[in-house]
């Protein structure tokens, strides 16, 4: 997308939108990347000898995908592409590197972001996850074989947060329903469990709330493939974006552990990794989470259990 002249730009505190789209802001903190950086790396070296690979695959926003880097500086913005850079640039070897901006950017004439949400559309979290899949040696799912289920039309959390939301272009919800025999299991904040499915119909809900169709901020989710008991088994360190990814894992793991770093404030992953016999631990953070001051020690807490 070309950002046009400045008076298409209609910026806000918080959100800017162009045309029938709503963008957040993207920064760049260096102390804040070196010090996220520096949580993956001890994170890898403490599950080194556990047999444990640290995946860093932190989800992308919009602004990042679908506009050009020569009109990030014009509107405010870092290029997520050279933030990514630089922080695989101070990773340890023993981290994977997954460049989930560029994968993005290869399908930005898709519909891989919302124009009303801060959020990416399933679609945008598939190639993401087929990316992460390839960096492994992973088989992914091919997405043509999944059954999409529509949940009907969005608006999301930008909706609010620009001064001319009129403009903006309705988004519609659309899951993907994984295949085999999959159990799933949410684990709340005072550590009560229930069953539930991993998609949740939505489509009766409320125009602002079709999203919940991924569920919503759980502390700790365990989805099992019992289709593929042979399959690796893997760890997700997420935040909202993760809810329409986590699915996906589960056409390629047989048990997925996702983790929110806002909410999860138990035994930290690296010391359950071998009691869940896991083989991967994939770490996602949305990019402008990364920079936020917080963000990184959130990560560290439920990583390592420091701070």
């Amino acid at each position: 997308m070309d950002a046009g002249d400045a008076a298409e730009i209609i910026r806000n505190l918080t959100a800017f939108q162009i045309g029938d789209s709503a963008f957040i802001f993207q920064n760049f903190s260096q102390a804040t990347s070196d010090r996220y950086a520096g949580v993956l790396n001890q994170l890898a070296q403490e599950v080194e000898a556990k047999g444990v690979t640290v995946v860093n695959a932190p989800a992308p926003t919009a602004v990042g995908v679908l506009i050009e880097d020569a009109y990030q500086e014009k509107l405010g913005c870092v290029s997520q592409v050279k933030i990514l850079e630089y922080i695989n640039s101070k990773l340890d070897d023993r981290v994977v590197q997954v460049d989930t901006v560029s994968a993005l950017i290869e399908h930005n004439s898709e519909y891989v972001f919302f124009r009303t949400d801060h959020h990416w559309t399933a679609l945008g979290a598939y190639y993401s996850y087929r990316a992460i899949c390839e960096a492994i040696g992973v088989e992914a799912v091919d997405i043509d074989s999944l059954e999409p289920w529509e949940q009907g039309e969005f608006k999301g959390s930008l909706y609010g947060r620009v001064s001319q939301p009129h403009r903006l272009r309705p988004d519609t919800v659309t899951a993907y329903i994984p295949e085999g025999e999959i159990e799933f299991e949410i684990t709340y904040s005072g550590g009560s469990t229930s069953a539930k499915p991993i998609l949740q119909d939505a489509s009766n809900r409320g125009i602002n709330e079709k999203y919940l169709v991924f569920g919503t901020d759980y502390p700790m989710t365990h989805a099992e493939n019992k289709s593929l008991p042979d399959a690796p088994n893997v760890m997700v360190v997420k935040d909202s974006f993760g809810n329409c990814f986590v699915p996906f894992l589960t056409q390629s793991f047989h048990n997925v552990y996702a983790f929110d770093y806002r909410k999860y404030n138990s035994t930290p992953i690296s010391d359950l990794v071998e009691q869940y016999d896991i083989d991967y631990i994939i770490v996602m953070p949305y990019i402008t989470a990364i920079q936020d001051s917080q963000g990184p020690g959130m990560v560290q807490k439920v990583c390592t259990g420091r701070w």
